[in-house]
């Protein structure tokens, strides 16, 4: 493998003005910094690689602490040869997951 500082793993588009983009070798890219970072009243846009599981476990911990989270799923790879259709909004189905 590739050390870390290699430029095969410099993946990184120009964001927009006012964008923010986070890389870490970890799998959950939330932590009490991001939680800072972001705020309470901002809404948050994820994508990435390995949906299932590091996408999935940041966004898993801002809603955790509250975090309004839209996947950006056509800017997302994912493991599975069968690409979800969609997703469901935990904020807004009911507190088992139903649609009210």
């Amino acid at each position: 493998m590739s050390p870390e500082d290699d430029p095969l793993w410099d993946l990184k588009l120009p964001a927009g003005a006012g964008a923010f983009a986070e890389t870490r070798t970890t799998f959950s890219k939330w932590d009490e910094p991001m939680a800072a970072l972001t705020g309470l009243r901002n809404r948050i846009a994820v994508c990435g690689v390995a949906t299932e599981c590091c996408v999935l476990s940041t966004i898993l911990g801002a809603v955790d602490h509250g975090r309004f989270v839209r996947l950006v799923s056509d800017a997302c790879a994912w493991l599975s040869p069968r690409r979800p259709t969609g997703a469901r909004n935990p904020r807004a189905d009911g507190p088992r997951g139903e649609h009210g």
